[in-house]
């Protein structure tokens, strides 16, 4: 149910704002089809592929949106807006693996994860982060953790407790 609430709440595109510097984490409100919504935002501009990573509050989770290149071939599987997959998250050494559905009002992969796993701690202080799918429709990213800890505590200033 939290996932239902969060996608139709969270259902927007991502801010052109963060494009500008692509590779710094930033927070800031983002107008959402819920209302305003503080974001984390921090995308990985690679010359093949440029993914996306947006971060809100799910009750005591993070509430990731990877966006993918929208080139990604046969993104989702075959058409399939039911696709889901396992994604690991690394951070300096913290692995963790997390079930991953599409959402097809946003075009993302969502994934949650709680703010009090070790990963979840590493992302404040670690040098990058990586998500890597086991299926091979999804390009793994890897994105800069340049202001992380300044954006995620922005962005838990506003998370219920």
């Amino acid at each position: 149910m939290k996932r239902l609430i969060a996608a139709l709440v969270f259902a927007v595109s991502p801010s052109a704002a963060f494009a500008e510097n692509c590779d710094q984490w930033r927070a800031a409100m983002e107008d959402t089809e819920g209302g305003r919504v503080m974001t984390a935002e921090v995308c990985s501009s690679s010359p093949n592929a440029n993914h996306i990573l947006s971060t809100t509050c799910s009750g005591t989770d993070y509430f990731f949106r990877w966006f993918v290149p929208d080139d990604t071939p046969d993104f989702p599987p075959g058409g399939g807006e039911e696709f889901q997959t396992r994604v690991v998250i690394g951070v300096e050494g913290q692995t963790q693996q997390l079930d991953a559905q599409f959402s097809p009002m946003d075009g993302a992969m969502e994934i949650q994860l709680a703010r009090k796993s070790a990963v979840a701690k590493a992302l404040k202080s670690g040098s990058a982060v990586t998500l890597k799918a086991e299926s091979q429709a999804l390009p793994s990213a890897t994105f800069s953790l340049a202001g992380s800890s300044k954006a995620l505590a922005r962005l838990e200033a506003t998370c219920a407790r």
